[in-house]
């Protein structure tokens, strides 16, 4: 479920550094600026297009659940809130969150 580390918005960041750099080394400080700042919005750009949520059908969700009761029930809690965001790209809190309830639930 997690997504390919090469895409185009890598190479598009790749490409504006390199510009950056070069107009900056030329004496273009301003060209070499606004490449530098469209560097950093790819930046944030692909890092949230990261952590983007997944869609799961009932059985996958029934099915992670199952899994994840078994390692709250085997005392490995930390590693349930883990598998939970490697499964569905979540933050650490709505994981935290959501192994709290399947843990009351049990």
């Amino acid at each position: 479920m997690k997504k390919k580390l090469f895409r185009w918005e890598i190479v598009v960041v790749i490409l504006f550094s390199i510009c950056a750099v070069v107009n900056i080394k030329n004496g273009l400080s301003v060209t070499g600026v606004l490449y530098f700042f469209c560097f950093l919005f790819g930046y944030i750009m692909e890092g949230k297009n990261n952590k983007s949520k997944v869609n799961l059908t009932e059985e996958e969700i029934e099915k992670i659940d199952k899994e994840l009761k078994q390692m709250i029930l085997d005392d490995k809690e930390v590693k349930a809130i883990k598998r939970y965001r490697e499964l569905t790209n979540s933050q650490l809190l709505e994981a935290k969150n959501y192994i709290d309830k399947l843990k009351s639930s049990i």
